[in-house]
């Protein structure tokens, strides 16, 4: 149903696959004039997923899909006026997301969080975290079709170690780099609007995974 639902949504992409990343193509016109698409994270919430592994991701009635885009908020901010440039709004959005962490399993008292923040050595702790799953992944399998309740730690094995928000940063990346759209949004002409330049991924848990 979850992927049945999701390929409604992402019509260019359908049929949508489980275990897959996904991205959406999201319009800002900057205050230069420039329309710019800025990639989103498309993620599933459902009643479901209450008390189980993505408790974060539970909604109160029914299956909704959301899309977060921290660098089209935050050049948003700059466009409105409500920031002088990225090097004010960039930080505010990172702190946004940090705080997002550790906090899923607020609202039940049986619940733990399924992100927590890393103690690494030489890293921003604000930056890097684990999750009890791929928070981007669309449609995870084996977490959606879990019915074990999940109120203790979460195992090892199930742990994604490499999840960060580095690249919500107002330093400037080249259309080459991985990780260009997240921030820095890609000059579109008018007849691309609503085009999706982006494919799909399938996630690896490792240190210098970016898409």
């Amino acid at each position: 149903m979850c992927t049945e639902l999701a390929s409604l949504y992402l019509t260019e992409l359908a049929p949508v696959l489980p275990d897959v990343i996904y991205t959406e193509a999201i319009p800002l016109r900057g205050h230069d004039g420039v329309l710019r698409l800025f990639k989103g994270s498309v993620q599933l919430f459902h009643t479901g997923a209450h008390l189980r592994r993505h408790h974060d991701r539970r909604i109160p009635g029914g299956v909704m899909i959301s899309v977060n885009g921290p660098g089209h908020y935050a050049n948003s901010l700059v466009t409105q006026g409500i920031c002088v440039d990225l090097s004010e709004s960039a930080p505010m959005v990172r702190r946004l997301a940090a705080r997002s962490i550790g906090v899923g399993g607020l609202g039940d008292e049986r619940a733990l969080s399924t992100t927590w923040h890393r103690d690494l050595a030489a890293r921003d702790t604000t930056r890097w975290f684990s999750a009890a799953y791929h928070l981007d992944v669309l449609v995870q399998s084996d977490v959606v079709s879990d019915p074990r309740p999940r109120t203790g730690p979460c195992p090892a094995h199930e742990q994604w170690s490499w999840l960060h928000l580095d690249y919500i940063d107002a330093s400037e990346t080249s259309l080459t780099d991985p990780t260009h759209g997240w921030f820095h949004g890609v000059p579109i002409p008018e007849r691309d609007l609503h085009h999706n330049p982006w494919r799909p991924i399938v996630p690896i848990d490792a240190p210098d995974f970016n898409y």
